[in-house]
């Protein structure tokens, strides 16, 4: 793409050539140069951290069960890391999604369910809320960090459809990752430390969690089982890798290959659905569900797809292979070799084992920039500034519908029902019990779950991703009761104070209306400091006459 990869124009080191923060990189490295005692301090607060969780490991329960949770979704993602051969993310890319999957799509969710409950009142113990609207915002917005993506990071166009494939699993996990640890929490009574936590009088254990399953954390119960569902990523990751075929081969298929993630989505939600409306959801949906294998074929097509997909991508690789750098004797690239080149250098070399992983992943990363990131980037080039504009006036649109559809929720919360909050069957109903069981803790309970946290989090990401996880796990069950006070009564959100905040935080946040508020800052500013000068030089020589 001319870039190295993370959005900057490697020809013109001073143009950006999309989002990114190398500035504010800069400037910490360079303030870490200028105070190396901030290492020190880093370092000495990541072994209390550690030391923290590991001792929470062996006083509290609650630490022992978010470790198993961890572990369980730091598995899964090894699953769809080493199934997606043809992966150009590196491992923190790839994390960057699972956190998206935390700190983007839950909350989005739940304000999703909170305008549609504050419009159409109801309760989130309804069908229509548990098997209608949760599935189809769950599904939906778990692939909002992969568009988000698509639309601001030119690296986009060089993706290969394992990348695709890995985001959509990355939001699924740390979508997953909050729901089932909530879950396990929540249910830490007689009966979920006896037998499991998902365990039901008539259902029997319904979350499945088995080391030598593929994806594990399936929805089934084990008591007749008639209908599933498959975990979060895997929904996520075969709308994800659909989508990716169909931005791979618009041009040769037209917009008709658009049908393709649009019927896997579809697919998705049914499943959802089904699962939590068995019993409630008429019977003509439930035979639509029995069409598409009633959430056990689901699966299996994603694995046949994820095949296609990679033979797909080699296939492409080995077209510009003459131009890529090979190994001696090395004909085709397959994922086979490259395996057996990692094995071999695990097995004689070891030292070598990082360095044939980081080629070959940059290896595929330079044939697919060579296949379409060059021409898609040139052809991007002259209409950029256009398409940028086209996408801030659709956020405008996105932000003055949010407004009328915030007022319209709380207008309607006057003269409607309270929405109550359910059994914990999804995410935004579970806010009140959480913050009930968190009271109940102690404080070094706390802090050993909140340091525990952030040790665990620093095997996998680095030390911001890992504070943000970290304070979240505060945060939330923190506030879980006022979080359910504006699911119940979304007029709480129209008090005065709140309208003002929101409605200023919009207008200075948004494009294109940033723009102006960064002038009229800009100027105000200076007008402010010049003022202040003025008025400190008056103040010095009046103090120097008396």
């Amino acid at each position: 793409e001319g870039g190295d990869g993370n959005g900057y124009d490697l020809e013109h080191p001073k143009r950006k050539s999309g989002i990114s923060l190398k500035g504010w990189y800069r400037w910490v490295q360079g303030t870490l140069r200028r105070f190396p005692w901030l290492k020190t301090l880093y370092t000495i607060w990541c072994w209390i951290s550690l030391l923290f969780f590991i001792l929470g490991l062996f006083l509290y329960r609650d630490s022992r069960t978010m470790l198993v949770q961890y572990l369980w979704s730091f598995y899964v993602m090894l699953q769809f890391w080493f199934l997606c051969r043809s992966k150009t993310f590196t491992w923190k890319q790839a994390a960057m999604f699972m956190l998206l999957g935390i700190f983007l799509v839950i909350p989005v969710t739940a304000l999703t369910l909170l305008a549609a409950h504050g419009l159409f009142g109801g309760d989130t113990r309804d069908t229509w809320s548990q098997a209608v609207l949760t599935p189809i915002f769950e599904e939906v917005w778990k692939l909002l960090p992969l568009g988000l993506f698509l639309l601001f990071s030119r690296r986009a166009s060089s993706m290969s459809l394992a990348d695709y494939t890995l985001a959509g699993a990355g939001a699924g996990v740390g979508f997953q990752l909050m729901e089932e640890l909530t879950r396990r929490w929540l249910n830490s009574g007689i009966i979920g430390r006896t037998y499991g936590y998902s365990v039901t009088m008539l259902g029997g254990e319904t979350i499945h969690w088995d080391f030598w399953t593929l994806f594990p954390g399936r929805f089934e119960e084990s008591i007749f089982p008639t209908i599933m569902s498959v975990s979060h990523p895997v929904h996520t990751g075969m709308v994800a890798l659909g989508l990716g075929l169909a931005v791979r081969y618009r041009k040769r298929l037209k917009a008709a290959i658009f049908a393709l993630p649009a019927l896997l989505l579809v697919w998705s939600i049914i499943d959802h659905a089904a699962y939590n409306g068995q019993g409630s959801l008429p019977d003509w949906f439930m035979k639509i569900s029995d069409l598409t294998g009633s959430g056990y074929r689901t699966k299996g097509v994603f694995l046949l797809m994820l095949a296609i997909g990679l033979v797909l991508d080699y296939v492409s690789l080995n077209r510009v292979k003459s131009r890529l750098p090979r190994m001696e004797g090395e004909g085709w690239i397959n994922p086979v070799s490259e395996l057996w080149y990692m094995l071999e250098s695990l097995l004689t070399r070891r030292e070598r084992l990082g360095s044939v992983m980081s080629w070959t992943r940059e290896r595929r990363e330079l044939g697919f920039s060579l296949l379409y990131g060059n021409q898609e980037a040139a052809a991007l080039q002259g209409d950029l500034q256009t398409r940028m504009l086209k996408h801030f006036r659709a956020a405008a649109g996105v932000t003055a519908a949010l407004l009328v559809i915030a007022g319209l929720a709380g207008f309607a919360a006057y003269f409607q029902a309270h929405v109550h909050p359910a059994d914990p069957a999804c995410f935004s109903c579970m806010f009140d019990s959480l913050q009930n069981w968190w009271d109940r803790l102690g404080f070094w309970e706390k802090s050993a779950i909140v340091l525990g946290a952030f040790a665990l989090s620093l095997m996998f990401v680095s030390f911001w991703p890992a504070l943000g996880i970290a304070l979240t796990a505060a945060s939330i069950p923190a506030s879980g009761h006022e979080i359910a006070k504006d699911i119940r009564d979304p007029k709480r959100l129209l008090t005065p104070e709140n309208a003002i905040s929101t409605l200023l935080a919009l207008a200075l946040s948004r494009v294109p209306f940033g723009r102006l508020a960064e002038r009229f800052g800009k100027k105000g500013g200076s007008r402010l400091k010049d003022w202040l000068e003025k008025l400190l030089t008056r103040k010095r020589r009046c103090g120097s006459t008396t």
